[in-house]
């Protein structure tokens, strides 16, 4: 299983729309081959957005790139401040 973090910065009062975007962006997310669920980290106070979204394959996390981001930055190029920075991870379940 793979995780892709992606960190967004928006402009200040901007929380809604932000995730208002990403909200509905989310049924096409969902129809990605390998989607497992997603969650969206909100920390208002320094208006940074992180969405960690899981995947069955790396192949699967790094589609999203090319199918659903041109989209996203489509519709949040007006309140994003900076390019979105994106990572991806081999998820590791802890057996403790």
């Amino acid at each position: 299983m793979y995780a892709r973090h992606v960190t967004y910065h928006a402009e200040p009062g901007t929380r809604d729309r932000v995730v208002g975007i990403i909200e509905g962006l989310m049924p096409r997310v969902r129809q990605q081959s390998g989607f497992i669920g997603m969650l969206m980290l909100v920390d208002e106070e320094h208006n940074e957005y992180v969405g960690v979204s899981q995947w069955q394959t790396r192949a699967d996390a790094e589609a999203v790139t090319t199918s659903i981001l041109p989209l996203a930055m489509q519709e949040l190029a007006s309140v994003l401040d900076n390019p979105p920075v994106t990572r991806i991870y081999e998820v590791h379940e802890s057996r403790l």
